[in-house]
């Protein structure tokens, strides 16, 4: 069976959650062939079961408002040139509405059979105009509900997945030195993209006091610029830092190769958001991040909060509650042993419910069903 996957590029620049998500789904079901799309000038990996096509500019290229609707109709097309050797188009993005009438038009067209995998949040309005795949999937049991509420039937909830294998603390290296890091810091990752939505300024209002009653914390803020305003969000920060005199205690990166490395090398993950639109419902970087044994602090948002049930595997906050925030910040580096215990915690939950191996069984009966 030919499955293509409809994705943003996949490269080995693996720096965004669905992308990563479906490359990995496609390594675990080698009884398939698929294909993906990637840019020009990517250096991918050879692997038997998969077909890449090479169809969006070069990694370099990285205005996306500019490039992203022709991009699209470059994809479309080449979906209508390939459409004799698919079975299965599969969709797994954001979808916008324009691009979703131009698939729904395709898929009419073509006579194929189509999944599409929600990986974000999208409004009510949004989400009747955006589904039109044969089999809905979704990540979080609140989207599912939502479109059942709509009226749609062939909704499904299935859990994103990462590689276990690949996320054990013991197989990954420690980067401190790297990172410019010390031995002995207390490093809490904060690994969201420069915006206020994704609670930069919670964090702030409290870093001060933080630092002030435990010296051995560092703070490393790993974002991904995507426009202006992260640019500006981060100089704000970088002068908010400056101007307190706590250069010494902040590390910022943006786009890094190493990322497994910085989540090991860390205490602690805080995910404080206040908004979880264009992020992926259940974010990667916090499973990897449990699977790893690291506890994590997220904002108690739907549908993030469905993590994890209870406060075993971590901390929730309210959106914006700097003083919660501190309050479980200064709880895990107090009691170390909560901390660890955590971390195991998050370990044996990412093995139950995340297990990529899992997951891809359940999107195999899928395909089978719709073949």
């Amino acid at each position: 069976m030919n499955i293509f996957m409809i994705t943003r590029a996949v490269s080995p620049f693996m720096d965004e959650g669905s992308k990563n998500f479906a490359f990995n789904l496609c390594i675990q079901m080698k009884d398939y062939k698929f294909h993906l799309v990637t840019f020009k000038d990517a250096n991918m990996p050879s692997i038997d079961n998969v077909v890449y096509h090479r169809i969006y500019p070069n990694s370099h290229i990285l205005n996306a408002s500019k490039i992203g609707l022709f991009n699209k109709l470059k994809l479309f097309y080449k979906m209508v040139l390939n459409r004799k050797n698919i079975d299965i188009y599969h969709f797994i993005f954001t979808p916008e509405v324009a691009s979703s009438r131009i698939a729904r038009i395709f898929l009419k067209l073509s006579r194929k059979k189509s999944i599409q995998t929600i990986s974000t949040p999208i409004t009510e309005p949004k989400l009747k105009k955006c589904l039109f795949a044969d089999k809905v999937v979704v990540l979080s049991e609140w989207t599912r509900k939502r479109a059942l509420e709509l009226g749609y039937s062939n909704v499904v909830k299935i859990n994103p997945g990462i590689d276990l294998d690949k996320f054990s603390k013991e197989r990954i290296p420690l980067v401190k030195e790297r990172s410019n890091l010390k031995k002995n810091d207390f490093v809490i990752l904060f690994p969201n993209e420069y915006d206020i939505k994704r609670g930069t300024r919670t964090f702030l209002n409290i870093f001060k006091r933080l630092t002030s009653e435990f010296p051995e914390v560092k703070i490393v803020f790993a974002g991904r610029i995507r426009h202006n305003e992260d640019i500006k969000e981060k100089k704000f920060l970088m002068k908010t830092v400056n101007d307190l005199h706590l250069d010494e205690k902040v590390i910022f990166l943006e786009r890094i190769d190493y990322m497994p490395e910085l989540i090991n090398s860390s205490d602690i993950v805080i995910s404080p958001v206040m908004s979880t639109s264009l992020k992926m419902e259940i974010p990667m970087v916090l499973l990897e991040s449990l699977a790893l044994e690291k506890p994590i602090i997220i904002s108690d948002i739907p549908p993030l909060n469905e993590i994890f049930p209870k406060s075993e595997a971590g901390i929730k906050i309210r959106p914006g509650d700097s003083e919660a925030l501190l309050k479980g910040i200064i709880k895990l580096i107090k009691d170390r042993n909560l901390k660890n215990k955590m971390g195991k915690k998050g370990r044996i939950l990412v093995e139950k419910r995340y297990n990529i191996k899992s997951i891809a069984k359940e999107y195999k009966k899928i395909y089978e069903e719709l073949k």
